[in-house]
């Protein structure tokens, strides 16, 4: 076989190590895997080669970023971008946050425009106001929580302004101090 995936039909769980031909085969063939429980399946068992040490947190984020923008099944693709939130901040160095922050930025904002359901659409915002760090971004998500920008078919409650208004404090944004008392008022 091409590879080997001893959690394929999602029967049971455990730390499986893979040899390095069905890692490898994985990490390719992952995207185009036409079952979402055997990809879902892929995507733990590559999580948990990740956090075992026996998959670059780089090469695993960049696989999770290409995968994510392809992926059919809504709750796989909420896993994935969670996952690939807490690889960005706790498994990536910063000079490889600093190189992917760019590609990051810009398919979270692909993927927030193109998403078709309300469900999709507040995924991928909340993991592009969890994870921004350009200033371009940092400044658009600064306009929305202005409301001077809005997101087409993601409608926004109190909670998102004030986990918004929160976030651009924890960056330090231009105004945050200001952005901070205007949401508690709005509250």
């Amino acid at each position: 076989p091409a590879l080997v995936l001893p959690s394929g039909g999602g029967w049971g769980y455990g730390d499986f190590v893979l040899d390095r031909a069905s890692s490898e085969q994985m990490l390719r063939a992952l995207p185009r895997m036409d079952d979402p429980l055997l990809r879902g399946s892929a995507w733990v068992t590559l999580w948990d080669a990740m956090v075992g040490d026996r998959l670059a947190p780089a090469r695993f984020f960049d696989l999770g970023l290409s995968a994510a923008t392809v992926e059919s099944d809504e709750q796989l693709a909420e896993t994935m971008l969670a996952d690939l939130r807490l690889t960005w901040w706790h498994f990536l160095t910063p000079q490889q946050r600093i190189a992917r922050a760019q590609r990051l930025e810009t398919t979270l904002r692909r993927g927030l425009a193109s998403a078709p359901t309300a469900t999709r659409k507040a995924a991928w915002f909340r993991e592009l106001y969890r994870t921004a760090t350009t200033a371009a971004a940092t400044q658009w998500l600064c306009e929305v929580w202005a409301q001077r920008v809005t997101i087409a078919g993601l409608p926004l409650a109190e909670a998102d302004y004030t986990r918004l208004a929160l976030e651009l404090a924890v960056r330090e944004s231009k105004g945050c101090r200001d952005i901070l008392e205007a949401q508690a008022g709005r509250i």
